[in-house]
């Protein structure tokens, strides 16, 4: 939802992935690579969508 969020605000996808990367000396590689795809799959999601999926 994070990334969902940024996409509206005028972050760009590459942003985004580099916010997820910059975690990497705190979370380690393995943390990255599992959360980078869920990120940026989400900033492909529209928020309305993913909003009334989380009510439904």
């Amino acid at each position: 939802m994070h990334a969902q969020i940024a996409k509206k605000e005028g972050t760009t996808r590459e942003e985004v992935k580099g916010a997820v990367v910059l975690n990497l000396h705190l979370s380690g590689l393995s943390t990255v690579l599992k959360c980078l795809p869920a990120a940026l799959e989400g900033f492909e999601m529209e928020i309305k969508q993913r909003l009334s999926d989380n009510y439904d």
